[in-house]
């Protein structure tokens, strides 16, 4: 699943609707495995809190033709904003963007990936 790999015909995404968020996963990876994604990233200097970028920026930056972030993933958000939990009948689809909460600092930043990973429209 390292991004190194990923085939040109694929879609690289940070997450579903069926998974955790990014800072939900990351949360529950051993101490060995956020290790080895310190050092895949080269991002031990980063703060926790926006290590989510990280692998955004490399799912992005990715060969695969299609990349998907959850606004989840870009807002950062813990598991609290998981979209769905498979196999489980009751508390689902409860997650609602907070008002306010894309605001034009995010939409510069995802701009800014976008066009220098050379997925804006045009590229």
């Amino acid at each position: 699943y390292q991004p190194h790999r990923f085939p040109r015909d694929s879609v690289v995404y940070t997450g579903t609707h069926d998974n955790n968020t990014l800072v939900g996963w990351y949360r529950t990876l051993s101490q060995a495995d956020r290790e080895k994604s310190i050092v895949y990233l080269n991002n031990a200097r980063t703060p926790e809190s926006e290590r989510p970028w990280d692998f955004i920026t490399r799912a992005m930056t990715s060969v695969a033709n299609t990349c998907i972030v959850p606004m989840a993933d870009y807002l950062c958000l813990d598991g609290d904003a998981r979209m769905n939990t498979p196999a489980v009948p009751e508390g689902n689809w409860q997650w609602r963007m907070a008002p306010g909460a894309f605001d034009d600092a995010l939409v510069d930043r995802i701009r800014a990936l976008t066009e220098v990973s050379e997925r804006a429209a045009g590229n």
